[in-house]
């Protein structure tokens, strides 16, 4: 069965490549915020596969915040004009927002 929140993940990892490369020429310690926080997106929502009741929503919700974090990481880079907001990985992110949102029973 497939898991769209999951797969979502994986289209923002790809999809954060070239944002990644023009953060990282821009300031190191952003980079690695953005990259940690995308992968942690994509971590959680593995182990939560696995995981059932309580456990699976505490993991989405882990997911959802490290989304949260992405997702002002490349705010931060479209407010310094590093980035200009039409990247794909702004919308990618919105709609995992959304599912990741539902998910974690906000």
């Amino acid at each position: 069965m497939p898991f769209v929140a999951y797969d979502l993940s994986l289209q923002l990892i790809r999809s954060l490549r070239a944002p990644l490369a023009i953060v990282h020429a821009r300031n190191a310690s952003l980079f690695r915020q953005l990259d940690d926080a995308a992968d942690s997106v994509h971590q959680n929502l593995a182990e939560a596969g696995g995981r059932h009741g309580a456990d699976r929503v505490r993991l989405f919700r882990y997911s959802y915040g490290s989304l949260r974090e992405v997702r002002a990481s490349l705010e931060l880079a479209v407010a310094k004009g590093w980035l200009d907001g039409s990247e794909p990985a702004h919308a990618i992110a919105f709609r995992l927002g959304g599912l990741l949102y539902r998910l974690a029973k906000l």
